[in-house]
């Protein structure tokens, strides 16, 4: 079916406004009347149908504005409708707010040729300008503020608003002000600082040599002189001299000034003046033949320390002392489980691997005077055991001191002949390991 639609009357538009009267504010009704002939293919519609009416912002496209559906509406025989729009879904100012608004009828599904523009009605242009007006009318002019005129001059401030604009104005008076700590309010509404509270800004300075005693209000300083007789005092460490203040090299050690850099060569001593003293390090004992030279309580030692091999072939650390009494520590460390592998000598005792990875053996020829060696053993799972062995004078070895020693990981020797003791702490490497490190402390009388 084609829908054809014929305006009798154009849509009239008042829109949801107000009108004022002295004896109140009214609303306008929120429907519109909307009169038209409806036809299909030249012939009047007639009879009950489903009519729809929507708003849109646009003739054609756009989203509908407002929609209303009047279902079941009856069409006379002549096909002329007469429908209040907004009876359902009332009409606001929001929505007829003066922009082009147009009406699309549909029925029974079936829209309309064409949308139709919503029109104003010839008195209801004014009515909103009446509206307001009229609203204004139910209120006297006192009611209202009218525009500001005129201004207050210089010094003063606007105490009151009339109601026809004009100003009533007044002098500021320092009565409105109160100056605080620090502070002075003058005649004219100054306000300045009050130097007998306040410190005025420093404005100058010192002479060289000399510093601040004292600061007046006004800023202005007091300077003394710097003596550096009265004013410092050197402290430990330090010496004083014509206001300098030095390090006193006589108490406080010097920078070092020169190094040991030649190799195998250590710091012995540092003197005052930052001076170092070099000597030759001491090889542990397991390391080739080496000559040091010490200066023990002021006496210059040379071939203080001449020590041996595992191979046992060297001479015995005692041979090359001199006159030497003290105490060297050394490091120890055998490598293989050799036997006659040299693990720790005195002068006259020699404790030799006997070639079983953890066994040892005292070896010694026949003796000029009584010797001893004592040994604790602690094994892999912590039992401790003692080796004490005893040789007369002229007693020759060698004696086995823990040849069943394959558990046994930790070993302290105590190698003693007159004049000459030895003392070895071994740790070896594992149980069933060929290898022992360690150190040793030599106590020498010769």
């Amino acid at each position: 079916m084609k829908l054809t639609i014929y305006f009798i009357l154009a849509l009239a538009a008042l829109g949801a406004s107000t009108t004022a009267h002295a004896s109140g504010i009214d609303t306008a009704p929120g429907t519109m009347a909307f009169v038209a002939r409806l036809s299909s293919s030249g012939a009047p519609v007639t009879g009950v149908h489903d009519i729809q009416l929507d708003l849109f912002a646009a003739d054609t496209g756009g989203a509908t504005l407002w929609t209303e559906d009047h279902s079941g509406f009856s069409v006379p025989t002549d096909g002329v409708v007469f429908i209040d729009l907004g009876v359902l879904t009332p009409l606001d100012g929001t929505l007829l707010d003066g922009t082009a608004r147009f009406l699309q009828i549909t029925i029974d599904g079936t829209a309309s040729d064409a949308r139709v523009r919503v029109e104003s009605a010839p008195y209801a242009i004014r009515a909103g300008v009446c509206g307001d007006a009229d609203h204004l009318q139910s209120h006297p002019v006192s009611d209202l503020q009218l525009r500001l005129q005129g201004a207050c001059g210089t010094g003063q401030s606007i105490q009151s608003i009339n109601q026809d604009g004009s100003l009533t104005c007044e002098t500021d008076q320092n009565t409105l002000f109160t100056a605080g700590a620090g502070l002075t309010l003058s005649a004219g509404n100054a306000f300045s600082a009050d130097f007998t509270a306040v410190q005025k800004r420093v404005a100058n300075t010192c002479s060289a040599n000399q510093y601040i005693t004292a600061i007046a209000a006004d800023g202005s300083l007091t300077c003394g002189n710097d003596q550096s007789g009265t004013t410092f005092t050197a402290g430990a460490g330090l010496q004083l001299a014509g206001g300098v203040l030095t390090v006193d090299t006589g108490v406080v050690q010097h920078t070092l000034l020169t190094s040991c850099s030649a190799a195998g060569q250590a710091i012995s001593a540092v003197d005052n003046a930052g001076s170092v003293t070099c000597v030759s390090e001491i090889a542990n004992q397991n390391s080739s033949s080496q000559v040091a030279s010490f200066s023990i309580a002021g006496t210059g030692r040379s071939n203080l320390v001449r020590t041996g091999t595992e191979s046992g072939t060297t001479d015995a650390p005692g041979a090359n002392l001199g006159g030497y009494d003290g105490v060297v520590h050394r490091r120890a460390e055998s490598g293989t489980a050799t036997a006659g592998n040299v693990v720790a000598k005195t002068d006259a005792l020699s404790l030799q691997r006997d070639g079983s990875t953890g066994g040892m053996t005292l070896v010694f020829t026949a003796l000029a005077a009584p010797a001893s060696a004592e040994c604790t053993l602690v094994a892999a799972n912590g039992t401790a055991s003692a080796v004490v062995k005893e040789m007369a004078t002229g007693d020759a070895g060698p004696l086995a001191l823990f040849a069943d020693a394959a558990h046994v990981v930790f070993a302290h020797c105590v190698l003693g002949t007159v004049g000459h003791t030895t003392e070895v702490t071994l740790h070896r490497l594992g149980q069933g390991a060929a290898v022992w490190t360690g150190f040793l402390t030599s106590t020498l009388s010769q």
